[in-house]
Parts: structure tokens; C-alpha cells; sequence
């Protein structure tokens, strides 16, 4: 048996009653084929990255579960034949999570830095969030390291000397008709 985690998006036209009928039927599908569940984490509705088949939300969950290796595809095939789910995501882990995943918690800090809107703007529309001014240096830069001294090339060597005019190989240059043998006759 292996532990498995499966991360379902279910259509954002699903009644919350029938959610739940579908997360049921994914966990009876695990339990009828030999598996059993660890825990279905129902992380709730969450807005898609890009819009698929129209949908631009959708219900996300997390099944935790054991289940015998050669049934996985089966599994799979279920899902993708299942027109509640927009998409699914199966992979083996090593020991289930003591905690709950939180992937899309709302207890998330928020950041620190304020957000910057596009081209790098803060959303008041400033260039920056020290308004324009650059901020002295805190510390002095670091010392740049010493570059290692290239190794010297040797000189190229010198080139050849061009050949003399009578030393070349005589070329004809007339035409193929007009050599003397032929106009003698």
C-alpha cells in the first residue's frame, strides 16, 4: 500500500449538499478498491489561476488516503471521467501531513513590504516606497576580490611568406578552342 495525496477542483456550480455527495463518492471509490481514507481536507471556494472550461472559481480539497499502486490509475480515469471535477492532481508522499495542508489558508501574514502595482509602482502610484528619494548606503560596499591575472598568450607566429611569380605553376588561361595545336590545322 502507498500514501497518496490528491488535490481536487470541484466545479464552483456545485450546491454545497452535493460537494459533499462527491467528496463521498471519491472516498467509497478509495474504500471499495482496498484503500482507506486518512482525511479529506475541504479547503473551500478559491478563485482558479486562469479561467478552465469557464470556470473561474472552483471548490478545492485535499484526500489523504492508502491505497494499492495498481489501483491508482483506475482512480484517476474516475476522476477525469467525473464532470464535477475541473482537475485533479495525485502524488505518492512519504507519511501523511500531522497538520492540515493550509495551501490556501486565511490566516496567511501579509507581506511586509507594501504591494506594487504594475511596473514596479506602489498602488498610491509612487515609483518607490522611499518616494523618489535613493537611500544612503548603510554599510560600505564590499570589497570587490582581486581578479587573477590572465595568463600571457604567446605571439601568434608570423605568416608565411607569399610565393614568388616564377616559382608558381604556369596556368592556361586561353580558351579550350583556341590553343595553337588547334589553329594550326
Amino acid at each position: 500500500m502507498g500514501l497518496y495525496e490528491t488535490m481536487l477542483i470541484l466545479s464552483n456550480k456545485l450546491e454545497p449538499g452535493v460537494i459533499e455527495e462527491e467528496l463521498e463518492k471519491i472516498n467509497t471509490f478509495i474504500e471499495s478498491n482496498g484503500g482507506s481514507t486518512h482525511n479529506i481536507e475541504k479547503v473551500g471556494r478559491r478563485p482558479l489561476a486562469y479561467e478552465i472550461d469557464g470556470h473561474r472559481d472552483g471548490f478545492y480539497a485535499v484526500v489523504y488516503y492508502n491505497h494499492d499502486p495498481a489501483q491508482i490509475a483506475p482512480f484517476q480515469r474516475s476522476l477525469r471521467l467525473n464532470e464535477s471535477v475541473i482537475r485533479h492532481n495525485v502524488i505518492r508522499i512519504d507519511k501523511f501531513p500531522e497538520v492540515p495542508c493550509g495551501l490556501f489558508s486565511d490566516t496567511r501574514q501579509a507581506p511586509e513590504e507594501p504591494s506594487r502595482g504594475r511596473y514596479g509602482r506602489d498602488r498610491d502610484g509612487g515609483r518607490d516606497s522611499y518616494q523618489g528619494r535613493r537611500p544612503g548606503p548603510s554599510s560600505p560596499p564590499p570589497a570587490a576580490a582581486p581578479k587573477p591575472e590572465a595568463p600571457a598568450t604567446p605571439a601568434p607566429a608570423p605568416a608565411a611568406a607569399p610565393q614568388e611569380a616564377d616559382s608558381a605553376p604556369a596556368v592556361d588561361t586561353a580558351p579550350a578552342g583556341d590553343s595553337p595545336e588547334t589553329q594550326a590545322e
